[in-house]
């Protein structure tokens, strides 16, 4: 009798261990996490152009924020290839418009306190931080079929210090070639620099790149208008592009007022670590409990059952 009682006593021991592990290990298993890259206050996303760059992605968009989920572990390589490719990504005002500001116009400084290449593990935010830029030069970048003048990709276009040396590339469209290649081009103030990348369907057709600086902003502001028109507000827009990230001498640094979420405390160094009860699949880890509690309450009952069973058939002995 007693070795039965012990036989059975151990059985349901190790089934309520197995039990308590088997939700845990369920859970982490599936866990997901959420990535936010946050405008804050100084800039805006164009949601149609992020949406567009990102057609095959588990991403969220909206003027405030493009957020990304992804496994435990895995990271957004799939969005940007590295730190460098989100920077450009961010430069092009087609992707993010920033705020202009008294006496200029603000600009998007490099993410510095995330790595796109890390694993994700837990929910993080990465919040935007901007300079004021003084002496603003303003720079187009149109990706043109020469054939016939019509926009091939949204162009990418944004403000830097003047001075400030961008790198124009050319983008890869499938089923045309270009023969322009990558240049760096340094912007001057109170122009427009405007780069025109020309492609062909015809492998013997070359055309040269267009280079040319025009007086204030006329320029920019047609190509602005143009895209809104031709792209439904910058719908086909992929990274592009961008400017140089390094600061000009003349940047300067905006007063903690004006900073993107300058009301709100940070942890660490920007990222900001969400409630539990903010995280995905919280109602999973609940509803892990709740079950893990009804099973364990079942094997209670069992074992006190069988446990009377056989105290009767012993005291009918």
């Amino acid at each position: 009798m007693k070795k039965s009682l012990k036989l059975i006593s151990g059985s349901l021991l190790a089934l309520m261990l197995v039990l308590m592990l088997f939700p845990m290990r369920a859970n982490a298993a599936s866990k997901t996490y959420t990535v936010a890259i946050r405008s804050g206050q100084s800039g805006s996303f164009n949601e149609s152009a992020v949406k567009a760059a990102f057609p095959d992605a588990e991403v969220e968009v909206d003027a405030g924020y493009i957020k990304f989920t992804v496994a435990r572990g895995e990271t957004i390589t799939d969005a940007f290839a590295s730190n460098e490719e989100l920077d450009e990504f961010l430069a092009n005002q087609n992707n993010l418009k920033t705020a202009t500001a008294e006496g200029g116009a603000y600009r998007v400084l490099p993410v510095e306190d995330f790595d796109v290449t890390k694993g994700v593990t837990r929910n993080t935010d990465v919040v935007l931080s901007y300079c004021r830029v003084v002496n603003p030069a303003r720079y187009v970048i149109e990706y043109v079929n020469g054939d016939n003048g019509a926009d091939l990709a949204a162009p990418t276009f944004g403000l830097e210090e003047a001075g400030t040396e961008i790198d124009a590339k050319p983008l890869a469209i499938a089923g045309f070639h270009t023969s322009g290649e990558a240049t760096k081009l340094v912007l001057e103030e109170g122009k427009t620099l405007v780069v025109r990348f020309l492609y062909s369907q015809n492998e013997s057709t070359v055309y040269n790149t267009e280079i040319t600086y025009t007086e204030g902003d006329t320029v920019y502001n047609d190509i602005i208008n143009r895209i809104g028109q031709v792209f439904n507000a910058g719908a086909g827009a992929g990274a592009g592009a961008g400017a140089d990230a390094g600061a000009g001498e003349d940047l300067v640094a905006v007063d903690e007022a004006e900073t993107p979420l300058a009301n709100n405390t940070l942890e660490d160094n920007g990222l900001v670590e969400l409630e539990e009860n903010e995280t995905p699949l919280s109602n999973q880890v609940l509803g892990n409990t709740k079950l893990f509690a009804i099973i364990a309450g079942f094997a209670v009952l069992l074992a006190v059952g069988v446990a009377a069973t056989l105290k009767i058939k012993k005291n009918a002995k």
